[in-house]
């Protein structure tokens, strides 16, 4: 689901993208699909008011994300229908629905995978908020999933060694290859980001650094959580594919401290943060790393996709 590279403007008022004539829904089902490659409320931007939204808006044009027409309408329509809530309701539970499902959007616009292609519309006013208090239960419900099965397999760690004793004591034999995959690959970043973050003598790139592996550790935790609650032979094998794909390359990203840049990017990034943790720690922390790495530019270099795209997915099933 490729972008435009240029951006676009929208015309008409929200209300009249929001009129009795608007196209008929369909693109809930896409989105609510999209949405669960998204697994907690760390993997969004943080949106607390309709300004966050206008704030985080600005700050993708900054970094020159293209939004596509289709993307830039419904986000719209959204803060609109949040700027309708007054009193009381601009704190009940469908203002924190938009409030999410704007967080969503964002992501996807942000997101170099996903997009919300041209002919996709939710629809009407009462479509919208359907579609987000539907996304809002499934959000909580989805965080409770996870959080039993982080206390289930007592998921916990605060660093690589931890990470590893939790391999050891939760993976048997009949272990599926994506929770192997996630445990292993998951393993190496966060050793990789400590290597770097050990380096530092700036308090500040430090503490930034800091909240960086944090982070890293959270979606990590998340991606395993997922991966225990639903057992491979229960799941759908693109969603389970891209998942492990898609959290592992934030993973790296965020234990690495890197900025957040495109995937091709990210590999000649890493490529040199390795060089630079070679030349300053030693051989022995980065054989298994450059195995690790080789692959990775062999498969941007190559365009190739693990698995399928997920676009048939999204987009062609009722």
């Amino acid at each position: 689901m490729s972008r435009s590279p240029s951006r676009v403007k929208l015309r008409g008022s929200p209300r009249k993208l929001l009129s009795l004539n608007a196209p008929a829904d369909n693109l809930s089902k896409p989105l609510l699909r999209m949405a669960k490659f998204y697994l907690g409320d760390v993997c969004l931007p943080p949106v607390a008011s309709v300004r966050d939204v206008f704030d985080y808006g600005r700050e993708l044009n900054d970094r020159g994300i293209p939004v596509l027409l289709s993307e830039e309408r419904f986000l719209r329509q959204v803060t609109w229908c949040m700027l309708q809530l007054q009193g009381p309701d601009a704190q009940s539970e469908l203002h924190v629905a938009l409030l999410r499902i704007a967080a969503l959007t964002l992501a996807i616009i942000e997101d170099e995978d996903l997009s919300i292609p041209e002919g996709y519309a939710v629809g009407d006013r009462e479509n919208l908020e359907a579609l987000a208090l539907r996304f809002h239960q499934e959000w909580l419900q989805n965080e409770q999933t996870l959080g039993a099965a982080s206390a289930t397999h007592a998921l916990g760690f605060q660093s690589s060694s931890e990470l590893d004793l939790n391999a050891e004591r939760i993976l048997q034999p009949d272990s599926d290859e994506p929770l192997r995959k996630a445990f292993a690959q998951g393993a190496i970043f966060l050793r990789q980001g400590e290597g770097i973050f050990a380096q530092h003598e700036d308090p500040a790139r430090r503490s930034a650094h800091e909240v960086r592996l944090a982070t890293a550790r959270e979606r990590l935790r998340l991606l395993l959580g997922r991966l225990l609650a639903v057992p491979a032979a229960q799941d759908h094998k693109v969603v389970r594919a891209q998942l492990v794909r898609r959290e592992l390359r934030h993973v790296e990203i965020d234990a690495l401290g890197a900025k957040r840049i495109t995937e091709a990017e990210q590999a000649q990034q890493t490529k040199r943060l390795l060089r630079w943790t070679e030349a300053d720690l030693g051989e022995e922390l980065t054989q298994e790393n450059k195995a690790l790495l080789a692959a990775q530019l062999q498969e941007v270099a190559s365009g190739e996709a693990d698995e399928d795209s997920g676009e048939d997915w999204l987009f062609g099933m009722d």
